[in-house]
Parts: C-alpha cells; structure tokens; sequence
C-alpha cells in the first residue's frame, strides 16, 4: 500500500492504529437483486458474479441467471466517495474485499450470502462535519453511489455489513437516502438484521452509537448495523443512494479533513455486491385448432400462456423456433411447408395458419417460443388440423307420385342452384351439387361457420303440386336449422369442418274441403238470426296455412285455427241476421268459399252451399168506421147529405203484401195511400157515400167492406169489416 510522509512518524503511527483499530467505521452491504420475490421468502437460487473494477471508482458486475437474459450492474461513485482501504494485507488495492466483513453471520441476511463472494468497497469521509457535545448531527450529501441495470429489475435487495464506528469519543453511522427509483419504491427492513431500520426511502442504524462490527464485541454495547434491506419496487434500472453520516460526539467541534493515504481518511467504509435470483420462468402451453381447407385460422398463441409472477411477457418477442420439415424466416416470424400451408406470427403474438388449399388431415406440430419482460424465454407448440369443407347432401321426395322437375336456390355454397326429378313416389332422389363433376355430388359450403339457405323456388314447382316439408340432419341424425315458408335456413354452428348435412324437401298435392251447416233460426221475421257452422278439412298432402273463409251473406266467419296439417279440421262460426227479403222469399240460399296457403305460396279452395227455409205467415185485418153524416142543405138528414167513411187495412203477418185492394159495394170509388204493405204496416182508404131516399125511409145506412192482398208465394189473403149508421128525419 502506498504511505504517505509525515513529519511526527509517531503520531502518524498512532494516528494509523485508531484508524485501523478505533476510527475504521467499517460500512459493508451487498446489493441482491431479487427479481420477482416476495421479501423476504426465497423462492429461486441466488447467483453471484466476478468483480470488475475501473480506476474510476466504477464497479461492473456480470450475473447469469438461469432461463433469463444477463444483467449488469455498474456502481459508480462521485468523487465524494473513495475505494476502501483494507488494511496492510489486502492487496486488493482497488477496494474489493471478500464475504463477510465486520463479523457479520448468514443468519443476519435474506438469501444467505456465500463466503468468499466478492463486494466493493467505497468510504464515506467525514471531514468537515459539525459535531455538538451528545447531540446527534446529521452530516449531508458526503457523496452519491449510482447502480444502474442493463434491464429492469423487480425487488432488489442490499445487503449492509458494519454500519457504524467510532473515532475516539465520536460515533458515526452512515445513512443513505435513495433519491431515484421508480414511483412507490420504498425499502424495508428483512428479519434476522441486527441494529437496523428504515423509512420508505431511508435506512440508518436503530441506535446512533453503534460499534463497527455486526456484534457487541466492540467498544459500545450495540452492534453495528448489519442485514438485509429491500427496495419494493419493480421495473428498476436505476437506484441512487445520496449518503450521509450521523455524527454523534461527547464534545463540540468539526472533523479534520485528513486527504490523502485511504488510511488517513476519517470516515464510514462501505462495501457493496450484486446477487440475482434465478428468474421465475413463463410457461408455454401447446396450442391446438382446427381449420376448414382453404379458410385460415387465427388466434393469440400467448394468450393461454402464464407469465411469471410479477413480469409481463413481451408478444413482439414471439417466434416460431426450427421445425423439422418447416422453413424458417422472416426473423422467426414465418413457418412454411408446401405439403402443409403457411404460418405468419404478428407482433401482437397473433398466429394465422393458410393451409394448402387440397391438404386435410393434422399438420405436424410446429415450435414457438414466448419471452418476457426480464428476458426469460419458454417454448410450446401449435398443432392444427385441416377438416374438409362442410357438405350438403340435398334430395327431394314426392308423396304417391313422381314429379319434376323442382328447382332450389342456395346460399353460401359453391353451386348456388340445382334441379331434380323424382324417378319414383317417395323415394329420396339426390339433387346434384356439382354439375361440372361426373355423378350426383353433394353441394361444397363456401365458407364455414356462415348459414346456409335452401329455397325451393316457388315458380318452378310443377303444377298442382306443393311443398309438404323439409328438415336437415346432421351425422348424429339430430334435426338443425328450420323451415320458414319454402326456405331451409342451416344454422352457421353446423357450417363446421367435415360436417356433412343431409336435407330432404318432401312435395305433395294439396287439397281443401269445405262444409256449411245452417242452425235452428231465432225467429221468422226480419232481424231474426240464422247461425251457421263450417268445417274446414286438409285433404291433400301438404300443410295448410292461412285458411278463410268467404260467404255470400256473412260479414264475417270466426276459425279456431288458420293453419291445417295434412288430415287436419278446424270449425269456423258465424250468423247471419235475416232480411225481409229472406222471409219473403221464404228461404235463405247462400255460399261459402275457403282457401288455404301451400308452403309454395299457392292457394286451394273448396266451396259448400246450404239453404234455409223460413216459415211463411202471411195476413191481414181491415177496420172500418162512419163519420156524422154531412147536412148539405141545413134541413137535416135527407137525400143528397153525405157520410164520410175510412178504412184501415193492416199487414199482420211476417212477409210484404202487395195489390192490397178494398171492396165496398155502396161507396164505389176507393180512394187507398198505398197497395204494397210490409209486416205490421198500416195503410188508411178513404171514401164518401150519399145517401138515398131508400136509406132515409129506412133510416139508417148498413154496409160492409173486404180487402184482400197477395203474399209473395200463396193465394191471397183477405179480411172484412161492417158498420151502420142512423139516420135522423126532420119533424
């Protein structure tokens, strides 16, 4: 070691020995990044690396951890720091000494540190600071350690070793405040560490006069302080300690700033190292999926994937790895193989499989790696099978006779269209859905997982012939999809890989028949109601909807149901009120029609007649009366006075009289307002007589009157009515 000269050599010798064996206030720590792990459990192997160290006052450190991409760490000092002396027999003169120091044991740190590990040594001087008698001072800013990561860290630990010491009665403890980390980034204290404790960003000893050895072994009762202290935080690439030094002393004064030879510099020692833990892996997990031929398939292969605890896996990093049989490019982002297809991988770790467009069948396995955030890589594979494309295998039947031809259109197959002609009564006949193919083939679905439609073409289903049903099956011969009108609607959840869908569509005759039932009549007379019953039968082949009716003399008819399958009734009501007419034609005569919907959209009708017969009561009253008799000549009742006379003639039977006429063999002339008489109308005749000198010499007049009238079916009806009338002589 080099020595500086002096002009006492016995005080610089003694000078030498406090500094040796009082005043080394001996500050060791060990920095442990300890990635990922929750302090102060360990959960992976801790590793060390070699030393390397610059005049600068720069150390470098390179660690290897398992699985996980190197770190290194490089601690720098400001000039306010300078390496630490270790004494006559370290030849290590650049400031790095070996585990442990100051008697610190295993027990005292969380992971254990092995023996012999290399740490740095930096001091932390104390000349110039301001001391007061008891009083602990705090001496600022006596320099700044820098620790800078070649790639972010989670959670690193420092491992600190004899803070604390003495300088005849002064006592030091180097502090240290960490000024850049990430926001949040606080330290704790681990267990088992010895006179030492910490705020969120600062750590000191717990007692400010400690020895300068981890033990009480010293000249004061309290160790220094020794253990294992932890930064929370993660994604760290920088920390900064600004130190200081805790001054206590038994007397008032400033410290001489002893410059030159490391053993006259007054101050705390300090030691430092790097340890990583192994790196907690991601997992791959294989991949699988299946594709239709000449479709492709997509997915995020790291989706399923499980990163470590605590640190994100980077999807740009993803890469197919060497595959046998696989070519490789594109930076790992393609695999590719002319028997089997193409693999693309984007940044966001999104896999697209192109398989050759005539290949099915399983495609060997393929390799790709995943990396996180701390570099630590893991490897799975994708495995896809290519199905072939969904088939539909179409046929047509015809209940109780050939027929054809039936054309059907479709939708998301490669033939959209296709005809058939039945060859026998119900038996199935395949359409073809390739006619550019020899044979009868099935119809090739264009894309999967989309719907299918089947439509049996409405205007080109023979005449008198109409879709009865159709129903889709898959290979389970479990009923999909429905049937709406002549449209078969295959839900895209069939629409899969290697699905082969047989649909049948079933024609047949419709047919429709109608009867009409008159019921017992509320009365004989206009208004009376007559009620009517229909019977509505499906006698075809086919179903039926949208059944009505439609009659001559209802306003309306009411069904219980509008939609018949084949063999099925349905009863429809309504009523009917009668008119006059009706009853004077004694009978009601009245038709019906019903029509029914094909699913083909055609129509069927049926028609029924029925007729009521009314009862017919046709009569007649007449009332006759005399009015006073008219004195033309004032001298009382004689010849050429006049009597008035009226004759009421009434319609009381239930249908309309016509050529009503009224008989009175003295009045003559009849004057009547009418002839024709509806039911319970009335009509009054009028006429005058003139009496004769034979009703004078009999006096009084007697006569008597008839009327008749025609119904519209029958002889004639009549009635007849007298009355008297006295006649008074003059004296």
């Amino acid at each position: 070691m080099r020595r500086h000269p002096a002009n006492h050599p016995h005080k610089v010798r003694r000078a030498l020995r406090g500094l040796r064996n009082v005043l080394r206030l001996a500050f060791s720590f060990v920095l442990a990044v300890a990635a990922l792990l929750s302090f102060p459990a360990l959960a992976h192997a801790e590793r060390w690396g070699s030393v390397t160290y610059s005049s600068t006052a720069t150390y470098t450190q390179t660690i290897t951890q398992t699985n996980a991409a190197t770190v290194t760490a490089t601690l720098a000092a400001d000039g306010s720091l300078t390496y630490t002396d270790n004494g006559a027999s370290d030849t290590n003169v650049d400031g790095r000494a070996s585990f442990p120091q100051k008697a610190a044991t295993s027990a005292m740190f969380t992971p254990n540190i092995p023996t012999g590990t290399t740490v740095m040594g930096f001091t932390t001087k104390a000349g110039t600071c301001a001391y007061s008698n008891g009083v602990t001072t705090t001496c600022n800013n006596r320099g700044t350690i820098t620790i800078n990561f070649s790639r972010p860290v989670d959670n690193p630990r420092l491992h600190v070793m004899g803070l604390g010491g003495s300088y005849g009665t002064t006592i030091f403890a180097s502090s240290a405040t960490l000024t850049s980390v990430p926001a949040g980034a606080t330290w704790s204290v681990g267990a088992g560490a010895v006179n030492l404790s910490a705020t969120s960003t600062k750590f000191q000893t717990t007692d400010g006069r400690p020895n300068t050895v981890c033990n009480t072994a010293g000249t004061l009762s309290s160790p220094s302080g020794c253990g294992t202290l932890q930064v929370t935080g993660t994604g760290i690439t920088r920390l900064t300690l600004n130190m200081s030094l805790e001054v206590n002393g038994l007397s008032a004064g400033i410290l001489p700033d002893r410059g030159g030879s490391p053993l006259a510099v007054l101050g705390d020692h300090i030691f430092l190292g790097l340890s990583l833990p192994d790196q907690p892996m991601p997992t791959a997990n294989p991949d699988s999926a299946s594709v239709i031929r000449t479709e492709t398939v997509s997915g995020n292969i790291i989706a399923n994937d499980t990163p470590a605890s605590g640190i994100a896996l980077v999807p740009s990093a993803t890469v197919f790895t060497a595959t046998s049989g696989w070519t490789l490019s594109g930076d790992g982002k393609t695999l590719s193989s002319p028997t089997y297809g193409v693999f693309t991988l984007a940044s966001d770790g999104t896999a697209t499989f192109d398989p050759v467009d005539t290949y099915v069948g399983a495609v060997p396995a393929v390799n790709y790696q995943i990396t996180d955030a701390a570099g630590s890589t893991a490897s799975s594979t994708i495995t896809i099978t290519v199905l072939d494309r969904p088939k539909i295998v179409l046929r047509k039947t015809t209940i109780g006779a050939a027929a054809g031809p039936f054309a059907f259109t479709l939708t998301n197959t490669t033939q959209s269209s296709g005809t058939v002609t039945t060859t026998a009564a119900d038996s199935a006949t395949q359409v073809d859905g390739d006619t550019g193919t020899a044979g009868t083939q099935a119809f090739t679905a264009t894309t999967g997982n989309t719907p299918v439609t089947i439509t049996e073409t409405a205007g080109a289903i023979p005449s008198g012939w109409a879709l009865a049903g159709a129903t889709c099956t898959n290979a389970s011969n479990a009923v999909v999809g429905t049937l709406s009108g002549t449209t078969y609607t295959v839900p895209a959840s069939q629409i899969v890989g290697n699905a082969v869908i047989t649909c049948t569509f079933s024609n047949g005759r419709p047919g429709i028949s109608l009867t009409k039932t008159a019921g017992t009549a509320t009365g004989s007379t206009a208004g009376s109601t007559i009620p009517y019953t229909f019977t509505v039968t499906n006698t075809g082949q086919t179903p039926l909807s949208s059944i009505v009716i439609t009659d001559t003399k209802l306003s309306s008819v009411s069904c219980q149901a509008t939609s018949l399958n084949v063999g099925a009734s349905t009863t429809c009501t309504g009523s009917y009120p009668l008119t006059q007419a009706d009853v004077d034609a004694g009978q009601v005569v009245n038709n019906a029609s019903v029509s029914g919907t094909t699913p083909s959209a055609s129509t069927v009708t049926a028609s029924a007649t029925a007729t009521k017969t009314i009862p017919q009561a046709p009569a007649i009253t007449l009332t006759k009366s005399a009015g006073s008799i008219v004195d033309n000549d004032a001298n009382g009742h004689d010849v050429g006075d006049t009597i008035p006379y009226s004759f009421v003639v009434k319609n009381t039977g239930n249908v309309t009289l016509t050529s009503i006429a009224v008989n009175d063999p003295k009045v003559g002339t009849m004057t009547c307002p009418t002839t024709t008489l509806a039911p319970n109308a009335s009509t009054t005749c009028t006429a005058t007589y003139t009496l004769l000198q034979t009703d004078v010499n009999a006096g009084r007049v007697d006569n008597s009157a008839s009327v008749s009238g025609t119904p519209p079916i029958g002889a004639a009806v009549t009635a007849s009515s007298s009355a008297s009338v006295t006649i008074t002589r003059s004296a």
